[in-house]
C-alpha cells in the first residue's frame, strides 16, 4: 500500500472517531471471538475449531448487549472476518466501523450519517430513494409482490436469461431481487452524491423493525460511486420475532446445503433490555475507496489477503 494511502486511511480513522467523541459516543472493544456467529443466509464465519468459535463478522451482538447494559450510543471500529469474500473490492478481514444511537430512528440515524460524510469526507449530502420506488420506475417490477414469471419477464426485457442457480427450488423473492439490484440498480446508484435507499420489503428486515404498514423494513442502505457503504437499522428489540427470523435463516441456509448454527442466546436474552435505538455497520475500506474513486480494496488497505 503507497504511503500516501496510510496517511488517507490514519486520517479517515482520526476524523470519523472524532466526529462521533463529538457526538457523545462512547467507543468500545468487543471480542473478535463468538461462541455463535452472526446468522446470515449468504455469510459465512471462519471457525476456529469443529465447533467454533468463530471470528466475528460483525460485532453487533456484543454491542447490543453492552447497548441493553445501559452503555448509550456507543460505537466500534475494527477488523471482521468473512469466508469467501475476496476480489477487487473485497478481502476476508476487512475493516467495519459500527455505531449506534439511543433514542433515534433510521431517519434520525441517517441525518447523523449525512453530517458525517459532509463534515469528515466532505462529501455533499445524500439523496434518499425508495427502493419500491426505483424498482417500479427503472424496471417496471413491484418487489413486494411479484411472481417467477415476472421475474423472468422482467430479465427477458434486459436481454437476460434467469440463471440456473436461481431456478433452483432454494432460491427465494430476496435472491431474485438481490440479482436484479446488483446487476442493473446498484451500478448506477450514487454516482454524483451519496445515496440512502430506504423502505426495503418485511421479508428482507434481517435484524430491523417493521413499519407500521408492515410491508416495509425500518431500514436503508447507503451507496457512492457505484458501492455500497453500509447498512442501518432501526433495531429491532423484540426476542420472539428474533428468533423467529433465526429460525427462518437457518431453515434458508439449510435449504442451500448451507449448516445451521446455534443461536446466539445471550443475544436473545438481551434483547428484549435494548432501548430504542437505530444502528448502521460501514465498510471503512469501501469509504476509503469510495472517497479515492478506486476500485481496487488493495489501495486502501495495508495488506490484503494475497500478500499476507
Amino acid at each position: 500500500m503507497p504511503v500516501p494511502g496510510l496517511v488517507a486511511r490514519a486520517r479517515l480513522l482520526s476524523g470519523l472517531r472524532r466526529f462521533l467523541d463529538q457526538r457523545g459516543l462512547l467507543e468500545v472493544q468487543t471480542p473478535l471471538l463468538a461462541s455463535c456467529p452472526a446468522l446470515e443466509t449468504e455469510i459465512e464465519p471462519f471457525a476456529c475449531g469443529p465447533f467454533g468459535p468463530y471470528l466475528v463478522s460483525s460485532p453487533e451482538y456484543a454491542m447490543k448487549r453492552l447497548l441493553a447494559q445501559g452503555s448509550g450510543s456507543i460505537y466500534q471500529i475494527g477488523s471482521v472476518f468473512r469466508q469467501g469474500e475476496s476480489g477487487y473490492k473485497h478481502n476476508p478481514e476487512f475493516t467495519l466501523l459500527e455505531f449506534y444511537l439511543v433514542g433515534q430512528d433510521q431517519w434520525g440515524l441517517m441525518d447523523c450519517l449525512a453530517d458525517l460524510f459532509e463534515q469528515v469526507l466532505g462529501w455533499p449530502r445524500p439523496q434518499r430513494l425508495d427502493y419500491g420506488e426505483l424498482f417500479a420506475t427503472r424496471l417496471g417490477l413491484d418487489p413486494f409482490g411479484f411472481s417467477f414469471a415476472q421475474f423472468e419477464a422482467t430479465l427477458a426485457g434486459l436481454g437476460q436469461e434467469v440463471p440456473d442457480f436461481l431456478r433452483d427450488s432454494p432460491a427465494n423473492q430476496t435472491d431474485q431481487l438481490d440479482y436484479l439490484f446488483g446487476l442493473f440498480l446498484e451500478p448506477q446508484l450514487g454516482l454524483e452524491q451519496p445515496v440512502f435507499l430506504t423502505g426495503y420489503p418485511h421479508f428482507m428486515s434481517a435484524l430491523a423493525r417493521l413499519e407500521q404498514d408492515g410491508k416495509r423494513s425500518a431500514r436503508f442502505e447507503v451507496f457512492y460511486r457505484g458501492f455500497e457503504l453500509g447498512n442501518g437499522f432501526y433495531e429491532l428489540k423484540d426476542p420472539v420475532e428474533q428468533r423467529r427470523r433465526f429460525e427462518e435463516t437457518n431453515l434458508a441456509r439449510t435449504a442451500k446445503g448451507k449448516p445451521a448454527y446455534p443461536l446466539d442466546e445471550k443475544f436473545l436474552a438481551a434483547l428484549g433490555q435494548m432501548p430504542d435505538c437505530a444502528g448502521i455497520a460501514l465498510g471503512v475500506e469501501r469509504i476509503l475507496m469510495a472517497a479515492a474513486g478506486t476500485r481496487q480494496i488493495g489501495q486502501v488497505m495495508p495488506f490484503t489477503w494475497d500478500q499476507v
